[in-house]
């Protein structure tokens, strides 16, 4: 049996985040497992106050739907007028106690910690987190006890006092449910019956206001259906009170209501503790069925959106390949690498009066690329690497995939399609901050890249220097290259790869470097670049703006009302805090 408060804990939880869904409209199917968390979290409750106060009174609930007469049997029990008693439907809303044979005790305040204490005849009609207790002097047996009269749990007003309904049966030690003739086959007590059974008390029914022509019929029609909830376990009694205006106030007692007080008396003296913490793990097995559907539901879109990122990652990494790094006509990683050559072909005699020179050639595409630090505006540049506008638009693209799907996916039918809703409104705000936050990433991704480029431009010069005839002709060209460079860069300002590798001498560089043996060498010096490359990109999409960013937005529905944002990992977690298997598989 799991910790009790560990219990609590996870079950107050739950029902935050349920009834958060029941406040925005998200799923109002969950209003029937808020009751039943409401009744697991008051029998936590109950087994913390079996261990913190073993002593205190035996506690028989009396509940049912409205104006079954609740009030009226707790008077010919207690044989007081003690509970108030009302023509009107809901006249009961607040849980109130009477103590037989005790002055009750301080245990009550914990027990109903966001409740006030009010006295019997001050509760007020506005505020349904009250209760009462008061001491009442009275025959019943066993004493000591306390019977409470709880409110009903199915008229209109309902919603605003159910939950004192709740915690008052959480605290039955046995409990008694009164219905009328016209109540006992309506659904809303059957599925409070069924609760109840899953509790595991000592339970006695009573049919209240039955005309003796319906007697036999009643019972029959209820018993019959006792078989189809209960099975082969053994059923509660039940016990009949006939339609009788001002039962109970003349002298003479019906045998009916002696019936009555016997029958509560025996399952009174069957309450025993000793079951309630394992009666508590029926209860908690008995809802999880229903309270994991939407956990389940969300965990699988999240399992699912997890796999779409996957997929737009890979499918980004396939085209970063095929339209960059193997195109024949976007060579940029041959350019780039050519560009940190030249520094290295250094021609003795001119190398001083060319040295500035060569830094306006190289500056402007090292600044393209973001080889070095580009400032506050880095970001805006408009002129940049064919590299970083495919990968920033391989991203969009990703984007728009994702949504595209989750809309598609939300206006299907299902537990999940808020979910999905959800996730593509999360996308839609922030999807330029991604773009920004991803923009960012690319280029801190090109700015580490720089030494892996100059390491190949060294690899590139060190082969040179085995060939001293390619080597001269190369510095020559290299003096070609420079002169064309300052030409252009006096007209323009600037000068890019493109023009770099389309000016005249710098095509007679790049046929000197390609050309026989030293070609195959170039060929396996950037091969090896371009494979680091790869490596590099997918860095950057699986740890860093792709499938981090993406595969973290499910988080984002975390604290949005009516949304649970567990991942399989926190799901397997709080099922077991409550006991529960944790290798299921989600719901498809």
């Amino acid at each position: 049996m799991t910790d009790t408060s560990n219990i609590s804990e996870t079950l107050r939880w739950l029902r935050a985040r349920s009834e958060h869904a029941l406040s925005v409209g998200v799923d109002p199917s969950r209003e029937d497992a808020v009751f039943g968390l409401q009744l697991a979290e008051s029998a936590v409750a109950k087994c913390q106050l079996n261990q913190e106060n073993q002593d205190h009174p035996l506690q028989l609930v009396v509940f049912g739907p409205t104006q079954s007469g609740k009030s009226t049997v707790v008077n010919l029990l207690l044989e007081a007028n003690a509970a108030g008693v009302s023509a009107l439907a809901g006249y009961t809303m607040h849980a109130q106690g009477f103590h037989v044979g005790h002055g009750g005790g301080d245990w009550l305040s914990s027990f109903f910690p966001d409740y006030k204490k009010v006295a019997v005849a001050e509760l007020p009609r506005d505020d349904a987190d009250c209760y009462s207790a008061e001491e009442v002097v009275s025959p019943l047996q066993p004493a000591p006890a306390t019977v409470w009269d709880s409110p009903d749990f199915d008229s209109l007003r309902a919603g605003d006092y159910r939950e004192s309904v709740v915690r008052a049966l959480g605290l039955a030690d046995a409990a008694l449910l009164v219905v009328s003739k016209d109540k006992y086959a309506d659904q809303a007590v059957w599925e409070v019956l069924d609760l109840v059974r899953a509790l595991g008390r000592p339970l006695l029914i009573c049919i209240n206001k039955v005309a003796d022509g319906d007697r036999d019929v009643v019972v029959n029609s209820l018993l019959s259906r006792l078989d189809e909830y209960w099975g082969s376990d053994s059923k509660p009694q039940v016990v009949v009170l006939p339609w009788q205006p001002g039962l109970g106030e003349n002298a003479e007692v019906p045998l009916d209501v002696t019936a009555l007080r016997k029958s509560v008396s025996d399952i009174m003296r069957q309450a025993t503790r000793d079951e309630h913490r394992a009666q508590l793990q029926s209860l908690l097995d008995h809802g999880w069925p229903q309270w994991r559907v939407p956990l389940l539901a969300e965990v699988n879109a999240a399992t699912q959106w997890q796999a779409l990122v996957e997929d737009c990652c890979d499918s980004v990494l396939k085209q970063y390949k095929r339209d960059y790094l193997e195109h024949p006509q976007q060579d940029e990683t041959f350019q780039r690498s050519l560009v940190e050559l030249l520094q290295l072909l250094e021609i003795p005699a001119v190398a001083g009066v060319l040295g500035k020179t060569r830094q306006l050639i190289t500056w402007p595409a090292r600044q393209l690329l973001g080889m070095t630090g580009l400032g506050e505006d880095r970001h805006t540049d408009p002129d940049d690497s064919l590299e970083r506008r495919l990968l920033l638009d391989l991203f969009q693209q990703s984007l728009t995939r994702l949504s595209e799907t989750a809309l598609d996916r939300a206006a299907e039918a299902g537990g999940a399609s808020a979910w999905w809703r959800g996730m593509a409104g999360v996308l839609r705000q922030q999807r330029e901050g991604l773009s920004f936050d991803f923009d960012h990433q690319i280029r801190d991704y090109q700015i580490d890249f720089e030494p892996e480029i100059e390491a190949a431009a060294q690899k590139l010069y060190e082969g040179l220097q085995e060939q001293p005839i390619v080597l001269n002709s190369l510095r020559v060209a290299r003096f070609g290259a420079d002169a064309a460079g300052v030409a252009l860069a006096v007209k323009s300002g600037g000068l890019g790869l493109i023009d770099l590798a389309l000016a005249p001498a710098m095509l007679s560089v790049t046929s000197l470097l390609t050309e026989g043996a030293m070609g195959k060498y170039i060929d396996g010096v950037m091969l090896e670049l371009r494979q680091l490359q790869l490596q590099r990109v997918e860095k950057l999409l699986v740890e860093g703006g792709l499938a981090v960013q993406l595969g973290n937005l499910p988080r984002g529905l975390a604290d949005q009302p009516g949304f649970y944002g567990l991942d399989n990992i926190q799901y397997n977690s709080l099922a077991e805090a409550l006991g529960q298997a944790t290798t299921e598989r989600g719901l498809v």
